[in-house]
């Protein structure tokens, strides 16, 4: 069975990302298509990128990069789910694609973004990373406004953010599944 990881791109201490997150693998559980996982850059603990050799060349000389060609090597699709901080994209993102490059080749991706602005132009930013590392990005975004979504530091859920949601899983579901 085919493989999605949903990445949490924050790694603060008091983040609503990883709430998202787990409600959008709840979601895309209820599919029998494909197996999803979490992926939480916090836990993963990447250092600022300190390889030695371009990741093209994927001569990787540290344990940690090894780990984590293998982790997303094993996945073929994702979903990164995304703040926004000061009208762009938290760094522990940029820095974790940034380790890789073959790893990621022709392999589609969803983006859900979150905060007062939806995540939009953290999204619109990271089209741009990602496109160069070959990944294919989709165009059926989810943008959810931490005024309308969240309360007290905790994200809540609507049927309209859902209904979106569960279309995202499905494009990417549909990209992923080969029809017979």
């Amino acid at each position: 069975m085919k493989k999605v990881g949903i990445i949490i791109a924050s790694v603060r201490e008091q983040r609503i990302g990883d709430s998202i997150a787990k409600h959008v693998l709840k979601l895309a559980q209820t599919s029998k298509a494909l197996e999803y996982s979490l992926i939480d850059l916090k836990e993963i603990n990447l250092p600022m990128l300190n390889e030695p050799y371009p990741a093209a060349a994927k001569n990787y000389q540290y344990p940690h990069t090894k780990a984590w060609s293998e982790t997303i090597s094993a996945c073929d699709g994702f979903i990164i789910v995304t703040a926004e901080y000061n009208h762009g994209y938290p760094p522990a993102i940029k820095n974790a694609l940034d380790y890789l490059y073959t790893e990621w080749n022709n392999k589609p991706l969803a983006f859900v973004g979150y905060g007062y602005s939806n995540g939009v132009r953290a999204i619109e930013q990271l089209r741009q990373v990602v496109s160069y590392l070959q990944l294919k990005p989709l165009w059926k975004d989810v943008g959810i406004s931490l005024i309308t979504n969240a309360k007290d530091g905790m994200f809540f859920t609507t049927e309209m953010v859902d209904n979106q949601l569960n279309g995202l899983i499905k494009d990417l579901e549909s990209n992923l599944v080969v029809k017979m």
